[in-house]
């Protein structure tokens, strides 16, 4: 239907708008520019004629872009790739815009390709906007990276970078955003990428929640008209997020703690690599900002080519991908990921490894035109530095433990712990937290009052494995049958009382403060 600029129009009608009184039929083609009565008759004669059409072809509506469940086709707005049935794929996304678009050449494309060797960053971003399409064929979970760098530093150009592959400036969102309409944008990029620019501009609290939703791909449930639950939307994608903070410090300062399987969630990096910020080579440009300018220039000239080429390219070799995905991920995880590594690294290992083997499909499909190995060497150049972040390939629970209960010391070792001797002069101990004793060696032993270690302590954490690990370092002083707690007769009370003994060594032993 035209609209009233003469622009034609042509938009998926479900047949559920036509229940109660089609307000949601007429309010969807409103939207888009349809002019219409607004009398009784009209409304009626509106809805008559919708359900009496008898179209040439009908079409089966899809609520995600991504692969179809055989995975025999690729949905996206304008296109399906792969095979399709005689009844064709349309997405229904209510006359939403599409953040899918595509300008310029191949050859451009591949110009701007050619600019991102020799840049580790830009080489992972481009490739992580590409493992998008490998999650659903290789039945991983989503994963999450997030370059975290000084203003000006480049990391917006590595997400307009990513984003290029699927789509133009539109395509990356902002974290803002994802406080509202979370789950429709989410499906908007299923089985693709999903950009988020900025986290400092989102509320820690939305935060918080956003960093499970996005990457554990399910929606809040919710109820139906007659009481019954709904189902859940769910979506798979690979997230690229930027910004100045990582998601511990920003969920710190909304007074939020962010557990292990949060910062896992959402895999830190930083985007500065010691040489221009997030470039390393200019490839002639004068310096890091005009070399920034000559990549914006070319993505906002040229995108949205690559991401449908690699598709098509792995629906027509998708069994062979496969297998060279796996051997290729094996050679990297048998060099890379040593056999003591902990959980938590082999599963940060995969979503590296994820980029890298989709960089390396891209080059073997033709669609990159980088030399064998770019990807997958720039992928664990960032899987690196990403354990370099960390400190080391263990526990990374142990790692907050032990910052946490140092830190409680650090600050109240000598204004909440009454001193053990008595003195002429004695002071107030505002909200105690237990007895403070001097040592001949130096240093000073406390007596921790029970619910202090739990409520305040190890406030966020597990308290059994706290205990275990401070009892491991010798930071406690064990009970007679090695549990965690003792039974000491402390000063004024008369009665032995249950505390943790906590030895010198909490704050003496040294650690890496930034682990």
């Amino acid at each position: 239907f035209p609209d009233s600029d003469g622009l034609v129009h042509k938009l998926p009608i479900p047949m559920e708008l036509l229940a109660d009184d089609g307000s949601a039929l007429r309010k969807l083609l409103l939207s888009q520019g349809l002019l219409m009565g607004s009398g009784r008759t009209a409304r009626q004669l509106l809805i008559d004629f919708v359900m009496q059409s008898e179209p040439p072809q009908t079409a089966r509506l899809i609520k995600a872009t991504g692969w179809t469940h055989d995975l025999a086709s690729f949905v996206l707005p304008k296109a399906t790739i792969g095979k399709m049935d005689n009844e064709p794929l349309v997405l229904d996304w209510q006359a939403g815009r599409s953040p899918y678009s595509q300008m310029g050449t191949q050859e451009d494309c591949q110009e701007l390709a050619r600019l991102c060797l020799g840049n580790s960053r830009l080489i992972f971003s481009l490739c992580v906007a590409l493992a998008g399409p490998l999650l659903a064929v290789l039945k991983e979970n989503n994963c999450a990276f997030h370059l975290r760098g000084y203003s000006s530093s480049g990391k917006t150009t590595c997400l307009r970078l990513a984003s290029s592959v699927w789509g133009g400036r539109d395509f990356t969102q902002t974290w803002r955003s994802t406080a509202n309409g979370l789950e429709g944008m989410c499906c908007k990029h299923n089985d693709t990428l999903l950009c988020l620019d900025e986290l400092a501009e989102v509320d820690p609290r939305e935060a918080f929640k956003a960093a499970y939703m996005l990457v554990n791909g399910t929606g809040k449930l919710r109820a139906s008209r007659d009481g019954s639950a709904r189902t859940p939307r769910k979506w798979r994608a690979v997230i690229l997020s930027t910004g100045e903070v990582n998601l511990s410090t920003h969920l710190s300062e909304g007074c939020q703690r962010v557990h292990t399987g949060q910062e896992l969630r959402l895999l830190d990096l930083p985007a500065d690599t010691g040489s221009y910020g997030c470039f390393e080579d200019l490839h002639g440009s004068a310096n890091g900002q005009d070399f920034a300018e000559r990549v914006a220039k070319l993505v906002a000239s040229t995108h949205g080519h690559i991401g449908p080429q690699f598709v098509s390219a792995l629906v027509e070799r998708l069994k062979d991908a496969c297998a060279a995905v796996e051997q290729l991920r094996k050679g990297l995880r048998d060099r890379y990921v040593g056999m003591t590594a902990s959980s938590q690294v082999r599963r940060a290992f995969n979503a590296f490894s994820l980029v890298a083997a989709a960089g390396e499909l891209a080059v073997t499909f033709g669609v990159l035109p980088w030399p064998e190995g770019t990807a997958a060497k720039a992928a664990m150049r960032l899987f690196e530095d990403w354990l370099q972040e960390r400190g080391d390939a263990g526990l990374g629970e142990e790692s907050v433990i032990v910052r946490q209960i140092r830190h409680f010391f650090e600050l109240h070792g000598e204004s909440r712990f009454s001193p053990w001797e008595p003195s002429e002069y004695v002071r107030a101990t505002p909200n105690r937290a237990g007895f403070r004793k001097e040592q001949s060696e130096g240093g000073h032993e406390y007596f921790v009052f029970r619910q202090v270690f739990r409520q305040e302590i190890c406030k966020g954490l597990d308290q059994r494995l706290a205990a275990k690990i401070c009892l491991d370092k010798g930071w406690l002083q064990p009970g007679p049958n090695g549990e965690a707690t003792r039974s000491e007769r402390l000063p004024n009370t008369g009665k032995s009382t249950r505390v943790y003994r906590f030895t010198s060594k909490v704050l003496e032993e040294e650690i890496d403060e930034d682990v």
